[in-house]
């Protein structure tokens, strides 16, 4: 049995072509860079208006996110969604992306890395304690961002959290699934 997926694999990898991955160029890996940059900064300012812009400006329309919990959220809810965490967070300690490696595949750049973000919040779902009471959260989380060439300049196709590590109020936090 094994050996007819083994097969098949073979002979859809010689159908497809060859893989041949690449280390993106040196201003490619800046200008991916700069994005993520700029989008960490936006939302550290906890201003919706700030940060929409900045989204608008590098994700793709089709952009979607998958979060450590096992939640994926499309390119609207990704913006409901830090339109909502604006209202939470009271101040942002660090926020950026700490990047590893990066291969490029044609029009197709894939990076990953570490994502730190830290913050005081309000806690509105009582996922860390009593409703409405201010938490200190500390997050450091593994990604994996997908990004497409576009009109010269990429686009974020897709960007993967997982492996996340939490600290709240001073004490590891075991995130619940979601379902």
């Amino acid at each position: 049995m094994n050996r007819i997926f083994s097969a098949a694999f073979a002979a859809l990898a010689l159908a497809s072509g060859p893989l041949h991955a690449s280390t993106p160029s040196r201003a490619d890996r800046q200008e991916v860079q700069r994005d993520l940059q700029r989008f960490a900064a936006a939302e550290a300012t906890l201003k919706y208006d700030k940060i929409k812009p900045v989204v608008e400006s590098f994700f793709s329309p089709n952009f979607v996110v998958r979060v450590p919990a096992g939640k994926t959220l499309n390119y609207a809810q990704f913006l409901q969604e830090m339109q909502a965490v604006t209202t939470e967070n009271r101040a942002v300690k660090e926020d950026r992306f700490y990047p590893q490696t990066a291969a490029q595949q044609g029009n197709v750049l894939t990076e990953t890395g570490v994502y730190v973000f830290s913050r005081t919040f309000i806690d509105v779902d009582k996922d860390f304690g009593p409703l409405n009471q201010p938490h200190s959260l500390s997050e450091r989380t593994k990604y994996r961002s997908v990004w497409t060439k576009t009109g010269g300049h990429w686009k974020m196709q897709s960007l993967s959290l997982f492996g996340r590590t939490q600290i709240v109020d001073g004490k590891p936090f075991i995130e619940k699934k979601a379902h």
